[in-house]
């Protein structure tokens, strides 16, 4: 998968989703661009998950949660949408 922010700050992500990684609530993939979160200053992809750092420092993770690599407090295997990160 693959993601990029535009110049206004809006983070957009594409490719295979099936862990959920996209961050799109589902997991779908998708062949071009589609709108995740706005005011991102900053996105670092892993193989199964992404994090976003937005443009007032909140971090966001969302997508395959196997090893709780997302860093939140859940169990849930696969987070679809980005998630806040507590204590960031």
């Amino acid at each position: 998968h693959s993601c990029g922010i535009e110049t206004s700050g809006q983070l957009n992500c594409w490719g295979w989703g099936l862990y959920g990684q996209l961050g799109l609530g589902s997991s779908n993939s998708w062949l071009i661009p589609r709108p995740v979160i706005p005011s991102m200053a900053r996105v670092d992809l892993g193989a199964r998950h992404t994090c976003a750092i937005s443009t007032t420092d909140i971090a966001y993770c969302w997508g395959a949660n196997t090893s709780g690599q997302v860093g939140i407090s859940s169990s849930d295997p696969q987070i679809k949408t980005p998630a806040e990160l507590p204590n960031f």
